[in-house]
């Protein structure tokens, strides 16, 4: 999914880049366009496949067959992710309105097959850090030595490196470079790199843009390999309406290479230990892309639909969150209950259930259900359920919140439902008469067996009015929006 490719700098986002480029400073250049390219009316534009390049260099469009990856033209792999559209509005008085449809998100057709998995423990070299990495340029300092442990593994096409305790490196007074969960990469690839980037408006008058880059290159991936860790920290400012001041915090540009050594090791079982642990589970090791749930910038799915400043500036690449899914297997079937022989619901174990629990609920010999968030009413669920004893999923304790809406937390046993998993939830908070605000919130999930896919997000704020008006404007609760995301990942069975 991730070429090969060298360290370098891409643009945070094309939107503040061109202000600044094209209102306070006329001339794109290095300066005034550090992260982006310059196109042929002088504007800084954020690399893309039609116009791709970094550091104020002239954009070019990429060969056919080529993408534009941290402001270089390289090969193109994999799926992509989906992007947040629709959700709909809170209104004072009635239910939230709209709501678009989740978009995106790759089938993960070249997963599931684990075809190398090793762990290497990887001792880093005491580098020194040249005196511009702080602030004046005028005091070197040094990257300690280090020790890592890394796991590294392939799926289909896509090449994946995890470290055990996720680093941080300071360089200088740059910026901290905070490691993700996993770096994806091309399966061909000895390098696997990430980016992660954002802005800091101040106001309107000038723009702090950080940007952090770690690539691993592996001379092999034998029993003794070596290589290089190259660390880049950067800081810029974009002036707005003011000019930007000429020193703050971690206000320096700082680029490191570490050489290493590597020795294969063991892997470690706790790389597969989920927070919660299922008996009679199957486990996965999954990465997940959940960049477009950083980059949402959809008004509805804002308190009061004013998007934040600064939302649409987070920029990553490669950065993934590793995840130990659990799939239950269907519990088996037994016995000769059916409507003939039970008035209730039928348990796996061919046992015939009253069918008034709402963890037992059903009637005429049908299969029991769990009433999920509602109850069951004359053997009947009044809202979400699932059968009982189907298979079902443990997202390892993962939630999700998208914008102002209410935050998404599935419980450890979503039910297969419809080719997928499937699960949701709706809670009303009365407000005395007055009102009553409902948030509904659900997720659809892939089957991690089939290698992965896609994961769907979804939640709802609703205000259905009572005696008094609903809220709106300021008096709005925080989690009054609604919005929808979708997400990719590859799952392998845990060896």
């Amino acid at each position: 999914m991730t070429p090969t490719f060298a360290v370098r700098l891409i643009a945070l986002l094309a939107a503040v880049f061109v202000v600044g480029c094209s209102a306070g400073n006329p001339t794109c250049n290095a300066t005034t366009c550090p992260f982006g390219c310059c196109d042929p009316t002088g504007m800084c534009q954020s690399p893309s496949t039609s116009a791709c390049g970094s550091q104020g260099a002239a954009c070019a469009p990429c060969p056919f067959g080529q993408s534009c990856q941290i402001g270089t033209c390289t090969s193109s792999g994999g799926n992509g992710g989906g992007t947040a559209t629709g959700g709909g509005t809170a209104t004072g008085g009635g239910s939230a309105t709209g709501g678009g449809s989740a978009t995106g998100g790759g089938a993960g057709s070249d997963g599931g097959v684990l075809t190398d998995m090793k762990a290497y423990r990887l001792s880093l070299a005491a580098t020194p850090t040249p005196a511009a990495c702080s602030v004046g340029g005028t005091v070197a300092g040094q990257v300690p030595a280090t020790t890592l442990e890394v796991l590294v593994w392939t799926v289909g096409s896509a090449r994946f490196l995890a470290v055990q305790t996720p680093p941080q490196f300071r360089l200088g007074d740059s910026p901290v470079i905070r490691f993700p969960d996993a770096i994806e990469g091309e399966a061909s690839a000895t390098r696997l790199a990430f980016l992660h980037g954002s802005q800091t408006p101040v106001s309107d008058r000038y723009v702090e843009a950080r940007q952090g880059q770690a690539s691993f290159e592996f001379t092999d991936f034998g029993a003794t390999p070596s290589g290089t860790l190259t660390l880049v920290s950067q800081f810029a400012c974009i002036m707005g309406r003011e000019n930007c001041p000429s020193i703050g915090v971690d206000w320096a540009s700082c680029n490191v290479t570490v050489p290493f050594t590597a020795a294969s090791i063991a892997i470690d079982p706790g790389w597969f230990q989920p927070t919660t642990s299922i008996s009679g589970a199957q486990r996965f090791l999954s990465a997940w892309d959940v960049s477009t749930l950083s980059n949402i910038a959809t008004p509805s799915c804002f308190w009061n639909n004013n998007v934040p400043m600064g939302q649409r500036s987070v920029s990553t690449q490669n950065e993934r969150v590793l995840l130990v899914l659990q799939r239950v297997p269907e519990a088996p079937r037994a016995g000769t209950c059916n409507a003939a022989s039970c008035n209730g619901c039928c348990l796996p174990n061919g046992q015939c259930a009253a069918g008034v629990e709402t963890h037992e609920c059903g009637a005429n010999g049908a299969a029991c259900r769990v009433c999920e968030a509602s109850t069951c009413d004359q053997r009947a669920c009044s809202g979400s359920s699932r059968e009982v004893g189907a298979s079902t999923l443990s997202l390892d304790g993962f939630s999700a919140r998208l914008g102002d809406a209410p935050t998404i937390n599935p419980p450890d046993d979503i039910a297969w439902s419809g080719g997928e998993f499937s699960w949701s939830s709706s809670v009303s908070a009365p407000s005395g008469t007055a009102y009553t605000a409902v948030r509904t919130t659900s997720v659809t999930v892939a089957d991690p067996a089939a290698g992965g896919g896609a994961a769907r997000f979804a939640a709802t704020y609703a205000c259905i009015q009572g005696t008094g008006a609903c809220p709106s404007g300021a008096n709005l609760p925080s989690d009054a929006a609604s919005c929808n995301a979708s997400v990719t990942f590859k799952a392998v069975p845990v060896p």
